[in-house]
């Protein structure tokens, strides 16, 4: 899942205080209900290794603790730009042009197909809309949800009269 406007509000407020968490009450409720007891980060606030350091040493048990859940990776952007590299046979630059070519949901496709064959993937994030891709053989599900979806705020009522 997507860190910053999904399950806190920013990446330099939550390490200063936990009570910047967001969303957390219904994001647990969804985890529980589909008994969802491990969970990766997804984020871009995390570039590189020194991020990805500080998510462990700051932030990964309160939210671990907070959700109900076991943090197993968090990749960083650094991260991804070399496994895709692995993967296009493209060279990417630097971060930067990895992100402005690929952005959230592609680089999420991508992670998805090299790391999570043969699984049901989801990212939950405020930049994405909510799809699903199921591949021929049906084993391999890569799906996303806006937060907005599990939070109800999507905009989206239903008027009973």
């Amino acid at each position: 899942m997507d860190l910053e406007e999904t399950i806190i509000t920013s990446w330099s407020d939550f390490l200063f205080s936990q009570t910047n968490a967001m969303n957390i009450k219904e994001v647990k409720s969804w985890l529980l209900a589909r008994e969802i007891k491990e969970v990766n980060i997804f984020s871009a606030a995390i570039w590189n290794k020194g991020d990805k350091e500080i998510f462990a040493d700051q932030m990964k048990n309160d939210l671990e603790e907070l959700l109900g859940v076991i943090i197993i990776k968090w990749p960083s952007i650094e991260d991804l730009m070399k496994e895709t590299k692995k993967f296009d046979r493209y060279h990417y630059e630097n971060t930067t042009e990895y992100i402005q070519q690929n952005g959230k949901f592609i680089s999420f496709l991508k992670y998805c197909m090299i790391n999570g064959k043969d699984q049901h993937n989801i990212l939950i994030d405020d930049c994405v809309t909510d799809w699903t891709m199921i591949d021929s053989t049906g084993k391999t599900i890569i799906e996303t949800i806006n937060i907005l979806t599990i939070t109800g705020k999507n905009g989206n009522f239903t008027l009973s009269l």
